[in-house]
């Protein structure tokens, strides 16, 4: 039994909040002190949580969807599945720059160089994700049984701050994206879990300052 595209809308709520997060980061620079070090901790903070969840994101996928898919591809959807891989591996690169220069904010006389480099990781995540919903997904709910995409989806809802994410994905959401991400949890694990994630996630907006 394979998987209805319909079931990745998690995949590409959480890909909207990716680009919602770097266009944060990029506006925070906007007016960030560099002189001053609770600003510059926040900020940092604020950018590992990103880069972290987009990491553990992109593990999952490497390990539950691609690999699996890609057993009964043919050649030309081989090609697409790869190119998400490869994907991956040039965001973690991309990534790797911008962590380089977030590390050493404060040494730094002003912040024209993590800008740029925010900037080509944005410009890749957005194409790394219109490909992915439009390429990717529909050759892996092809192929993949339910019970790997509720491994996928396992991994996601085991992290240690899962419930902080979820209210994450809902931060400047559209109302039908936050009905949609709240709607995946029981009702009777919603009631308990959609308040306590709101407070979490607005005290770690105050705690960065953003």
């Amino acid at each position: 039994m394979t998987v209805a595209p319909t079931k990745f809308r998690m995949n590409m709520f959480m890909h909207r909040a990716f680009l919602r997060e770097i266009d944060r980061l990029l506006s925070r620079l906007g007016n960030l002190d560099m002189n001053d070090s609770e600003q510059v901790a926040g900020f940092q903070r604020r950018w590992r949580f990103f880069t972290e969840t987009l990491a553990a994101h992109h593990a999952a996928e490497d390990q539950y969807l691609w690999p699996i898919a890609e057993r009964s591809a043919d050649a030309e959807e081989q090609v697409v599945l790869h190119a998400m891989a490869a994907e991956h591996t040039a965001l973690e690169e991309a990534s790797q720059s911008v962590e380089a220069t977030v590390s050493v904010l404060m040494e730094r006389e002003d912040t024209k160089g993590i800008t740029a480099a925010l900037s080509d990781l944005a410009g890749l995540l957005a194409g790394h994700c219109l490909h992915e919903e439009h390429a990717g997904v529909p050759i892996v709910a092809k192929y993949i049984s339910q019970e790997d995409f509720d491994s996928f989806m396992a991994t996601s809802r085991n992290r240690s701050n899962a419930d902080l994410i979820l209210a994450w994905v809902c931060d400047g959401a559209p109302p039908e994206i936050i009905s949609g991400t709240w709607s995946m949890l029981p009702a009777p694990m919603r009631v308990m879990v959609r308040p306590r994630a709101n407070r979490k996630y607005r005290r770690f907006v105050t705690e960065c300052g953003f």
